[in-house]
């Protein structure tokens, strides 16, 4: 079974949101936001802005799945209503605040270890740079879920591809898009 990881493809053309301009220097500001497959929990809604590129006045236009940092979504509230039935069974949606506006933040708490680690080819540093499935580890139901070999990447089966394709075709989502992931 092939692993595809979820990207957005059009990260050039939209906007993505960001820290708030009064957090930029708050490195605590992102531990709410997890990263390791851990559930979270929040008192109150995070607050995102939209990025304006460099010399624009405006940001880009929106997509339905937002950039914000590896390893994570930002859904508008369309995509979540469309997407959460699905997604729910491997992670967190968490209600954050994008200019006023009610979105999600998608946290992958579904951690499941089929990166090869020893077939794998890393960087200098040591993280994986081409990841290896274990294919008798990768599950065959349709599944998202991120590796703790790579936590900075969120990953789908072949099944799970299938029902989130079929999902951004019938609801024309947009800003989801599916990379294969290394190899099995």
């Amino acid at each position: 079974m092939s692993v595809w990881e979820i990207v957005n493809d059009r990260v050039n053309d939209v906007a993505g949101v960001g820290i708030p301009t009064s957090e930029q220097d708050n490195l605590r500001w992102w531990n709410k936001f997890g990263g390791d497959g851990s559930a979270l929990s929040w008192r109150t809604r995070p607050k995102l802005e939209l990025l304006v590129a460099r010399g624009r006045k405006k940001p880009k236009p929106r997509a339905d799945l937002s950039p914000f940092m590896p390893g994570a979504l930002v859904l508008s509230a369309r995509a979540c209503d469309v997407l959460r039935p699905f997604l729910a069974s491997f992670g967190q949606l968490l209600e954050l605040s994008v200019e006023g506006q009610s979105e999600y933040f998608y946290n992958v708490t579904n951690v499941v270890s089929c990166i090869d680690a020893n077939l794998s080819e890393r960087r200098p540093e040591g993280t994986i740079a081409r990841e290896v499935f274990d294919e008798a580890r990768v599950p065959a139901v349709a599944t998202v879920f991120k590796d703790r070999l790579n936590l900075g990447k969120i990953y789908v089966n072949s099944a799970g591809k299938e029902v989130l394709a079929q999902l951004v075709a019938e609801h024309e989502i947009t800003g989801l898009n599916f990379r294969q992931a290394g190899r099995c």
